[in-house]
């Protein structure tokens, strides 16, 4: 076993008692996690440069590496058609291997086909809202979202890696006619310094239904497959379960100061609401800890019900801890591609989240002084040399003017006697 090469998935850090923060990345841990408990790693990341699509999550096994949600499936459902490479036999081994679990196998061939069509209309219709929550309600992502990503990113990534992950979410929510939200929005705050409040009010509750519209239909869709079941397929969960309840896991969990969403799913849709909340809890350990540092009275009566909510649906069996190795530190090199963004991709006036000191952000002051020293200093000894450059020209051109002066009046006198000879 010791032979075996390691079987590490490569996420996005963990928040809100969630172990990762996007859709694809949380439906990949779920997933792994029941199919495959304790035999794999969980790696957190900052630098998505070292994926071979350039985003998480991504798979690596040995020699092999596989990124997005579809792909890691696949290839986990590969492991156990292959008999699984860990297996020679040994009883021991067998009785480990007890645990895994194909989730497809118990799929039909057309089942399979309705699960890759839903799989693709869910990462459509609710990544937008998951987007839509984290990066275009007003409030949610300056006051929220983007402060709350910076904790996770070390220097110098926590200061443009937040608005590098808004810009690459513009795109698909532009063509959802989400993103318009956010310039009505910040024109419904210049409206209500001018004092119109009337035309703000109408601005914003165009904007509400608008994501509400969306959200209903998609949520309405969801729901009429699951009915009363607790599973999207027969009694095991499967990879549309997986990436449907990590979509609603990410509308619910995060305390955003605009709730929208989260009140919707969990007052109008309780069926995907206990489905998320039950895959979770057979599929991840209680929290560890708590994080939930609410802004508003609605979010906190929410969390409360969400909260106890968890506690029925948790399994009382011993579930499988999930292994998670700390952030990487991206080093220069690494980051090398990261820099090479536009400026604006990079900086938008982030403003430090305000947090505890820690040591790096020490060591990165020191270094930055350190380079401001080297900087004024090289600029003293250039001004220094230039002056003294000036300084000995100008006294050679003096020298000049001097000689030629009486260079000129030898002429002058040469010529006064030629002509009185």
């Amino acid at each position: 076993m010791d032979n075996e090469p390691e079987l590490v998935l490569h996420v996005w850090p963990g928040k809100w008692d969630l172990p990762t923060f996007t859709p694809d990345c949380l439906a990949s841990v779920l997933y792994a996690q029941l199919s495959i408990p304790g035999k794999f790693v969980l790696e957190e990341c900052t630098n998505p440069d070292l994926s071979p699509n350039g985003q998480f999550p991504y798979l690596t096994h040995g020699l092999a590496c596989v990124a997005s949600f579809p792909s890691i499936v696949k290839y986990i459902a590969g492991l156990h058609r292959s008999g699984r490479p860990e297996d020679d036999g040994n009883e021991e081994r067998g009785q480990d291997d007890a645990e895994l679990t194909d989730l497809s196998a118990s799929l039909s061939p057309k089942e399979k086909a309705q699960q890759m069509a839903w799989m693709a209309f869910v990462s459509a219709n609710l990544g937008d809202l998951v987007a839509c929550s984290f990066y275009t309600l007003r409030h949610n992502y300056y006051e929220y979202t983007r402060p709350q990503l910076a904790t996770l990113f070390p220097l110098p990534q926590r200061y443009y890696l937040p608005d590098r992950l808004r810009e690459m979410h513009k795109p698909r929510l532009e063509a959802a006619g989400l993103w318009s939200i956010h310039a009505e929005e910040a024109e419904e705050e210049k409206r209500k310094k001018r004092g119109v409040a009337n035309e703000s009010a109408v601005a914003e509750a165009f904007g509400k239904e608008k994501v509400l519209e969306k959200a209903r239909t998609t949520l309405n869709l969801l729901t009429n497959i699951l009915r009363e079941k607790p599973l999207f397929f027969h009694n095991q969960p499967t990879a549309l379960d997986t990436l449907v309840a990590a979509h609603i896991l990410l509308l619910t969990y995060p305390p955003l100061p605009n709730d929208l969403l989260r009140a919707l799913v969990a007052n109008s849709y309780p069926t995907l609401h206990a489905h998320a909340r039950h895959l979770r809890a057979h599929a991840l350990p209680a929290p560890l800890h708590a994080e939930m540092s609410l802004s508003s009275s609605s979010s906190a009566s929410l969390s409360s019900s969400f909260d106890l909510a968890d506690a029925h649906a948790r399994p009382t069996g011993k579930l499988v801890p999930l292994r998670v190795r700390a952030a990487r530190t991206a080093n220069i090199s690494q980051l090398a591609s990261s820099f090479a963004l536009p400026f604006h991709l990079r900086s938008s006036g982030f403003k430090k989240p305000t947090e505890l000191i820690l040591q790096e952000d020490v060591e990165f002051d020191r270094m930055r002084w350190v380079w401001y020293g080297l900087s004024f200093l090289g600029v003293v000894s250039w001004a220094w040399a230039v002056g003294r450059k000036l300084v000995v020209d100008r006294a050679d051109n003096e020298t000049a003017e001097e000689e030629l002066v009486e260079g000129d009046d030898e002429v002058e006198e040469y010529e006064g006697d030629d002509s009185q000879s």
